[in-house]
This record gives structure tokens, C-alpha cells and sequence, in this order.
């Protein structure tokens, strides 16, 4: 399961432009602290987040997107701790129960649900009923946005990730009844990811997953994702499948175009035990392809690229 660690700043920014929280008195103070939380400085963003929300009348704008701060911190400082993960629930709580109909308890509703369903600390048990319950919520009373995505490929995931093949079964025609609703929506790669991961272990329908991770493929794969892994994932399930032709394609897909990876070499090894010359594979020390460019706020802190 990915971390929410790793997605929390994401969804920030974005959903702090959608809750239109920009134009407050104390815009300049909750940007600073949100900048905090982006950089992953939850413990430098928490007394930020209090100073505003003392300054900021009791129940307004400004008022509630600290309050959200706050909650957002205590989920996710290290080191976690039961207290500090009672008391976000405490907070994402009482945010969801003073801001019906308000776009800010969808998202406390999302991050509510998602300290339900994952394990923190030692000793921490997860409870999906109130996950699911919530997750449901959000798809209930805020359908047709973003967060409706996320909570449906979330729940998806919390059932499939039980390895009940019942339930299991239920997560993947829910998720894939939501594609044919919802074709285009940001999330629909990573829900087909999860549907051919489900299909690959524990159902074992091998030529089903690999379908899945076509469909994945063909929507779009995150930016993020190691397409060589990828590649020879879906080469690898398409030979076990009996799919030879594809498996070929995949390899030798690895090897001219990935080129530079770890895979290339074993693509070779694959594609001769399939009766298939590979292609030539790249010399990584034959071509000097040069630096790669600095990141745009690298370069601006270090004033110019190497």
C-alpha cells in the first residue's frame, strides 16, 4: 500500500486551490505553513498552523483550513505515535461534523478514513469498517470529484488487500463498473494497476491481469512508475499466459527502447528461450548522453545547471 506520506502534498495543493482558501486575512501565514507540509515538515508546519488558527475567528475560513493543518500534522509527523493519530482522528472528526456540505469535509473525510485503514506505530490496528463507512461517504455526498476517485480506488483497495477471492472478486467489479462510469478520470491507471495486481495474486488469472495492466498502459501509467519493472512484469505474465507473441513484443520493447536498464540483459535471456534473436543491446558506456538538467527550483537556489 503507497503511503499517503507520499501523496498528502499532492492533494494539498490541489485541493487547497479548490477550497478556495487563498483569499483570506491570513493568507500569507497558511501558505507558509502549507509550503511546510510540502516540504514534508509536518512538526515545522504544526505551530505555524496553531499561530493562524489563534489569530483566526472561531468557525471561519481561515479557522477551519488550520484546523485542517493541524489534524493533517498530527496524522503525519514522526515519530507516530497512538496519541498523536487519537487526537488527528479527534480533529478530522470534528472538522467532518462543522463543515457539512462544505468541500473541506470531503477531504477530511478522505484523510479520516485513510488513518483508519492504515497501520501507524506498533501495536496499531487498522479498523476498515469505519474506513469503508467513510469511504462510502464521500462517494454518497460528494460524487463527480476527484476525491470520489480516491475513495473508490481506496476502498477498492481495502478489500482487496483482505485476500478474501469473495471479496476480492466484489472490490474488482466495483472498481471495474467505476472505469465504465468514469473512463477519463486521474485515477483510472492506478485502478487498473490494482485490478491487474488483484487478478495476478491471489485469483491467479494471469491472462486477465495482463489484460488489466494493458488497459493501465494504454490510459496512461503514472509518471512515477519504474516502466522497465512494468514492462517486464507484463512480459513475464503474457509468457506464463501463453501469449508468446506479446511476451516478445514487451521484451524487445525492454531492450530498444527502456535500453538502460537491468532488465534489457534478461530480456535477451527471455526472448532467446522463446526461439527469438533479441535485439542488440545498448552499450551504456558507448554514448555519453550528458547531465541531466537541474530541476527548475534547483537551478533558480543554485543559479544555473552543472
Amino acid at each position: 500500500m503507497i503511503s499517503i506520506r507520499h501523496v498528502v502534498c499532492p492533494f494539498i495543493v490541489v485541493f487547497m486551490v479548490w477550497l478556495a482558501l487563498g483569499s483570506s486575512i491570513l493568507a500569507g501565514e497558511l501558505d507558509q505553513a502549507w509550503q511546510e507540509v510540502r516540504y514534508v515538515n509536518f512538526r515545522g508546519a504544526y505551530p505555524a498552523f496553531e499561530k493562524a488558527q489563534e489569530q483566526a475567528v472561531p468557525g471561519s475560513d481561515d479557522w477551519i483550513e488550520a484546523a485542517l493543518g493541524l489534524a493533517v500534522c498530527l496524522h503525519h509527523r514522526l515519530p507516530d505515535t497512538a496519541a498523536d493519530k487519537q487526537e488527528a482522528a479527534e480533529r478530522y472528526d470534528e472538522l467532518i461534523a462543522a463543515t457539512a456540505g462544505r468541500p473541506v469535509q470531503a477531504l477530511a473525510l478522505l484523510f479520516r478514513a485513510r488513518l483508519a485503514d492504515q497501520v501507524d506505530y506498533f501495536g496499531d490496528e487498522p479498523d476498515p469498517a469505519t474506513a469503508l463507512r467513510l469511504y462510502d461517504r464521500i462517494l454518497v455526498d460528494w460524487p463527480g470529484t476527484q476525491l470520489a476517485h480516491q475513495a473508490a480506488l481506496y476502498r477498492a483497495q481495502l478489500k482487496i488487500f483482505a485476500m478474501d477471492p469473495a471479496t476480492v472478486r466484489e472490490a474488482i467489479d466495483e472498481l471495474e463498473s467505476w472505469l465504465k462510469q468514469h473512463p477519463g478520470n486521474g485515477l483510472a491507471a492506478q485502478m487498473w494497476l490494482l485490478i491487474g495486481d488483484a487478478r495476478r495474486y491471489p485469483l491467479n488469472e494471469i491472462e486477465q491481469a495482463v489484460a488489466a495492466f494493458r488497459q493501465a498502459e494504454k490510459v496512461g501509467l503514472p509518471e512515477t512508475m519504474a516502466l522497465d519493472a512494468f514492462y517486464w512484469k507484463v512480459a513475464n505474465l503474457a509468457a506464463q499466459a501463453g501469449q508468446r507473441e506479446l511476451a516478445i513484443e514487451y521484451y524487445r520493447h525492454i531492450i530498444s527502447v527502456i535500453q538502460r536498464t537491468r532488465f534489457a540483459y534478461e530480456s535477451g535471456l527471455r526472448l532467446r528461450q522463446l526461439g527469438v534473436e533479441p535485439p542488440p543491446l545498448v552499450d551504456p558506456f558507448a554514448v555519453d548522453s550528458g547531465a541531466r538538467p537541474l530541476a527548475p527550483e534547483v537551478r533558480r537556489a543554485t543559479g544555473g545547471d552543472r
